[in-house]
């Protein structure tokens, strides 16, 4: 019955873990290629202003494809515009007016001739909401949940362990 019992807790406990396990998701790599400019600027970082109007000019799309502008550090779609004859777009919008401070990337991604093609421009912006530490952790009560798994694990273990010596 030791054994019985030992044999059920450890695939109790196997299938706590495989449960609890996260699925990782399948990555896709954007191709590389294009232009990205921010108005009148080069590709180097550029300052902003929460709120303020922007103009982004694009190349190296396909023909008629649809581009989606957004600005991350938390994703926010800014708009789409379309890539004429040439593969090349141009869009106008603006930042959220309540969008972090700090440093962050506007991205255009759309379809190229070889895939899909995700353009970058680092961008600082100010007057916006203070930026928020980020959140680096996990959630602990996972690690609670099997802390305590364990834990009980050990003392069903230790019980059945006393009670064969005793017999």
């Amino acid at each position: 019955m030791n054994r019985s019992l030992l044999s059920r807790l450890v695939v109790v406990l196997a299938l706590l873990v495989v449960f609890m396990a996260s699925q990782a998701d399948a990555q896709t790599y954007p191709v590389t290629g294009g232009d990205l400019q921010l108005g009148d600027s080069s590709p180097a970082s550029s300052n902003l202003t929460a709120g303020a109007s922007i103009t982004l000019a694009g190349s190296g799309y396909k023909p008629g494809a649809t581009i989606t502008i957004t600005i991350e550090s938390e994703p926010v779609t800014l708009g789409t515009a379309t890539a004429d004859a040439t593969g090349a777009f141009t869009f106008s919008g603006a930042i959220p007016a309540d969008f972090a401070n700090g440093s962050h990337t506007i991205k255009a991604a759309g379809q190229s001739n070889d895939g899909t093609l995700v353009l970058t421009q680092p961008v600082d912006i100010t007057g916006g909401t203070p930026e928020e530490l980020a959140f680096t952790g996990t959630s602990s009560m996972v690690a609670v949940i099997l802390a305590l798994s364990l834990t009980g694990a050990g003392g069903v273990l230790i019980a059945i362990s006393r009670r064969s010596r005793l017999s």
